[in-house]
């Protein structure tokens, strides 16, 4: 899988809302989404399936809040409204033409 496809993937599941459990990464390439997934509080990382039954098992205790601040903070960070946003600003361009700069 090329990284595009990768990033993604991260990119399109934060926006879904669900936090990511996070199993295996590739050093230098991936390293940012890693970071920004775990200290964002929208998943984890994992090493191995004991790891992650563990992690998923403190997700849904206590009622599933920290699932629920998990799932919160993906949201955040995904931007699900982004591509409406950037569609708006291009439509806008595309009657208007792009903004003066300066003023």
């Amino acid at each position: 899988m090329n990284d595009t496809k990768r990033i993604l993937i991260v990119t399109e599941s934060l926006a879904c809302g669900p936090p990511i459990l996070l199993t295996d990464y590739i050093e230098g390439q991936e390293t940012c989404n890693v970071r920004v997934v775990v200290e964002g509080g929208a998943g984890e990382l994992v090493n191995s399936p004991m790891e992650g039954l563990e992690t998923v098992f403190q997700w849904l205790a206590d009622e599933g809040k920290l699932l629920e601040e998990r799932s919160q903070h993906a949201k955040w960070l995904g931007c699900p409204e982004a591509a409406y946003e950037v569609a708006g600003y291009a439509w806008e361009a595309a009657l208007h033409g792009p903004r003066n700069k300066a003023g």
